[in-house]
């Protein structure tokens, strides 16, 4: 089926690996993909899971749980499953979109 709609940037989250070598191989295949798009012209991000994180919750160690409900929130829409959460941070950290940072304020301030 063709894109439906036009494609100006792809990104995906870096740093993660595979618990056996199917998964492994299947994440490799994965980034080739991804990584093709680069090829063709578009811009291609890697972003840690720590930056996905702290643009939708405001801090890098934010759980699982955490991430699905501040994307849920972000987005209007029901919670989603914990890779299609991810995903959408990852979405929304490449887009530039960041909540105010969470944790302790700087010495002398």
């Amino acid at each position: 089926e063709a894109l439906r709609h036009a494609v100006d940037s792809v990104a995906y989250e870096d740093g993660f690996g595979g618990k056996g070598m199917r998964s492994t191989m299947a994440i490799a295949e994965a980034r080739g993909a991804v990584l093709s798009y680069g090829f063709a012209g578009i811009p291609v991000q890697a972003l840690s899971p720590c930056s996905a994180k702290m643009a939708v919750c405001g801090k890098g160690n934010a759980t699982k749980p955490e991430v699905r409900e501040a994307v849920a929130r972000l987005l209007g829409c029901p919670l989603m499953g914990e890779d299609e959460s991810d995903a959408a941070a990852v979405a929304l950290a490449a887009s530039g979109f960041a909540v105010p940072r969470i944790g302790k304020p700087k010495r002398g301030t």
